[in-house]
């Protein structure tokens, strides 16, 4: 998911993103564990949208803050 598309998404939209992604790692972590994982690179690929997704939050919140 590309930065663009997440800051034309509303705090709502984010959130639920953000909750999907995490209930998705927990699959691909599991997964892996189980050796069920054919794509390792998922579960940081996952982790880098959680993280943008919350960058755009917190910005969101900061600016409107001051």
């Amino acid at each position: 998911m590309k930065s663009s598309e997440i800051r034309q998404m509303t705090d709502d939209e984010i959130i639920k993103a953000v909750s999907e992604g995490k209930r998705r790692l927990l699959t691909f972590r599991i997964q892996r564990v189980n050796g069920r994982l054919e794509h390792g690179h998922l579960v940081k690929d996952e982790k880098r949208n959680i993280a943008k997704l919350f960058t755009v939050l917190t910005e969101r919140k900061s600016k409107n803050g001051k």
